[in-house]
């Protein structure tokens, strides 16, 4: 003779039963960060076929009899329900400190839904969200109109400072030239930044390898773009100079259409030369040409201490 779903019902203990009664309904938060960006489609099958849906508590329901008295009903799991994506991504506080507020704020939430086992996984990315500034931009920014400058170096500079710091590349000199110079513009278009400790943020534009979720993707790289300040860019030109149809070649340049930056910097090497494409939305930074200058110094400053070392 079978036994009906009531007769096969578990009651909870009297521990269980204080932690979800109203006055002291309790929640437990486990918090994981992931060293690399999440695969929900993949974290949603690893949970599906994991020993842990398996697990009573995992896989019953909360209900009640006829008399008010709680028990636990085992039910069939649909995980994708327990699989929660969280889609605001974006802070103002630093990485460590956004997550501790997010769970902050989730330890005074309302219970858990009582139609499916108590237990949720919410996946969540964190970046930091820069700070307003003279030279912010955002989203709908990628439609404005665009000035261009050029901010011109010699290879040969960038070496020099180079070698003064061990293991050094060029990149971290192109690195120490974007931040030198973007804080002499802001101390001439909001000199109370620099005083306020203002960090802003650049975006390096690297090769990914093929990945799924490329809708999810695009979605999340858009909204990094818009809370972010600048995009930066560094390729190496041919070593000697070129010609084409026996025209010899006097500079190259690289530029790309436009972001939600107000600032997107393209550096490219030529024949012992380096020149950056400074391109902005001209109704943020009217004055790319002041900015290019603020670059140039910066290398010029840097080279003349590496020299006296």
């Amino acid at each position: 003779m079978g036994y009906s779903e009531v007769e096969r019902d578990e009651p909870l203990s009297p521990l269980g039963r204080l932690f979800l009664s109203t006055e002291m309904h309790q929640i437990v938060h486990c918090i994981m960060g992931c060293e690399n960006p999440i695969d929900v489609a993949a974290v949603t099958s690893e949970i599906a076929n994991s020993v842990m849906i398996q697990l009573p508590r995992f896989s019953s329901l909360l209900v009640r009899d006829s008399h008010d008295r709680e028990h636990w009903r085992k039910t069939q799991v649909n995980v994708p329900r327990h699989v929660i994506v969280v889609e605001d991504p974006v802070s103002d506080a630093a990485d460590e400190e956004a997550v501790n507020d997010y769970v902050a704020d989730l330890a005074v939430s309302v219970p858990l839904s009582s139609d499916k086992p108590l237990w949720e996984i919410v996946l969540r990315a964190f970046w930091v969200k820069d700070k307003r500034t003279a030279v912010s931009g955002g989203a709908g920014v990628e439609l404005w109109p665009r000035k261009l400058a050029t901010a011109k170096f010699w290879l040969d500079d960038m070496k020099v400072v180079k070698k003064t710091v061990a293991h050094a590349t060029i990149n971290d000199v192109l690195i120490g030239v974007i931040s030198s110079g973007l804080s002499r513009y802001l101390d001439l278009r909001s000199p109370r930044a620099s005083q306020d400790g203002v960090q802003i943020t650049g975006l390096a534009m690297v090769n990914l390898r093929k990945q799924s979720g490329l809708q999810v993707a695009s979605w999340l790289n858009y909204r990094i773009f818009c809370n972010t300040t600048f995009t930066i860019s560094n390729v190496m030109g041919p070593k000697e100079e070129i010609t084409i149809a026996g025209n010899p070649v006097k500079y190259l340049r690289l530029n790309n259409t436009t972001l939600p930056h107000a600032i997107t910097m393209h550096m490219l090497s030529y024949a012992g030369r380096v020149d950056m494409q400074i391109l902005v939305a001209k109704d943020i930074l009217p004055d790319p040409q002041v900015l290019a200058k603020c670059f140039e110094d910066a290398l010029h400053q840097m080279k003349e201490a590496a020299n006296k070392e």
